[in-house]
């Protein structure tokens, strides 16, 4: 095999293991109202499940430092398969607490996968990183328009509690990995350092860069995590089936790859700050279309209340329901496309430890999802879920404040860019 086709291999291996993995994580949004009806959970609690996957995000930097000096191609080979056994477990959990138990566990897993990806990216991308990001990220988005498709369908056929039938698939996912990935050779690095060395040497030289790129999140918290983790158990509180829910996500997640196909593209040829900035005025914009369109639609009474999803499904598809679908296709487009460009930002920023800096991020990127969705959560609660999407969907405009700023940590990243791109094209010229 030749060397670029190896490489072809290794970043399509890393895409195919992200797609497993995100596949078995994005169970949780279509099966949460059927665990809100099993355990009686308010939706304070039900977002506390989603949260507990997300607190194992704060051990990310020191995840990326260990992955700076150590080869940990095996998280990325068996993080799939763990994740999908706390996952699919989750049916058979007899109480709250074990859910959120479970949760953690999925959490650890997911975090231990997740660090080393982008710098494997990294190796074999050449001076075509935010393409490769794209196609990493495509596997992630796949997963979750298919995976609630895929987790209704086994809840359909073994019910809530047999999920844990579907375990064996996860050795098998496990063996496809290892096979794409099992000659990545271990790479010694040029120096030892300790953990708290080198996540206190990543913050401080992307301070700037950090402060920046965490508040654009704003605008992603507030738009594209809320939608994923809540959408189907926004409907559900809308007078939708659970069906309906799930399929109304994946249309969001199909409409991503659409958007994460070109992202990555367009930030290599016309600049990465220019079309996340793009990103970040039109993902609120588009939310708040699909939530307009979604209350006329409502208020229409076109479900009636009618349980027969292959009903409703054709009445949303030849009645007015029509500019519903529309408009949450868009804003997957849209929403959804920024990741490629963040995480080639970090890689391409000219870290020392460009792993701790990728846990530096996630961490970061899964603490402040936790807390938005968390946020939602509790005023939906003390207000409603039709109320707090419309008030989150106003306050993610917060983000384009820090446009400024982040313009002016991206010249810094588009520089280093700039730099391995000439580095790599000297590199194959000899």
């Amino acid at each position: 095999m030749s060397e670029r086709k190896n490489k072809i291999v290794k970043v399509l291996g890393v895409s195919f293991a992200h797609f497993s993995h995100d596949s078995f994580m994005a169970f949780l949004a279509p099966i949460l109202p059927l665990l809100i009806a099993k355990f009686g959970l308010t939706y304070s609690m039900a977002a506390l499940i989603g949260i507990s996957r997300n607190i194992p995000t704060l051990f990310n930097p020191v995840i990326g430092s260990v992955a700076d000096r150590y080869n940990l191609k095996f998280f990325v080979i068996l993080g799939p398969a763990l994740s999908g056994v706390f996952m699919l477990s989750m049916g058979i959990a007899p109480n709250f607490a074990v859910l959120l138990l479970l949760g953690l566990g999925a959490g650890i897993s997911s975090a231990i996968f997740h660090i080393p990806c982008a710098p494997l990216i990294k190796k074999f991308a050449g001076n075509k990183m935010g393409f490769a990001m794209s196609i990493y990220m495509i596997g992630g988005e796949s997963a979750r328009a298919l995976g609630p498709i895929i987790a209704l369908t086994v809840v359909s056929i073994f019910g809530l509690s047999g999920m844990y039938k579907v375990l064996p698939i996860c050795i098998l996912i496990a063996f496809i990995i290892f096979m794409a990935l099992r000659d990545i050779p271990y790479i010694k690095p040029t120096e030892k350092h300790s953990v708290k060395g080198s996540i206190l040497e990543t913050i401080t030289h992307g301070k700037l860069f950090f402060i920046a790129i965490f508040g654009v999140f704003l605008t992603k918290i507030f738009t594209a995590s809320l939608t994923g983790a809540l959408l189907p158990t926004y409907l559900v509180s809308e007078g939708h089936s659970a069906w309906m829910g799930g399929i109304c996500l994946s249309i969001t997640q199909i409409s991503a790859i659409f958007g994460l196909m070109f992202s990555g593209y367009l930030a290599d040829k016309y600049g990465r700050l220019k079309i996340l900035t793009f990103i970040i005025i039109c993902a609120p914009l588009t939310m708040l279309g699909w939530l307009f369109a979604e209350s006329i639609f409502t208020n229409a009474h076109i479900f009636g209340g009618d349980p027969q999803t292959t009903i409703q499904i054709v009445k949303m598809l030849f009645t007015s329901g029509w500019y519903f679908i529309l408009s949450l296709f868009i804003f997957g487009v849209v929403a959804y496309a920024d990741m490629p460009i963040y995480l080639s930002l970090v890689q391409s920023y000219g870290f020392k430890f460009p792993a701790t800096a990728n846990g530096v991020f996630f961490m970061a990127h899964f603490f402040l999802s936790s807390i938005g969705v968390f946020m939602a959560g509790r005023m939906s609660d003390i207000l409603s879920m039709h109320t707090a999407f419309r008030i989150f969907a106003g306050i993610s405009f917060l983000g384009i404040l820090f446009i400024p700023l982040l313009r002016k940590a991206a010249k810094r990243a588009d520089i280093h860019a700039q730099a391995d791109a000439n580095a790599e094209l000297i590199r194959s010229s000899r």
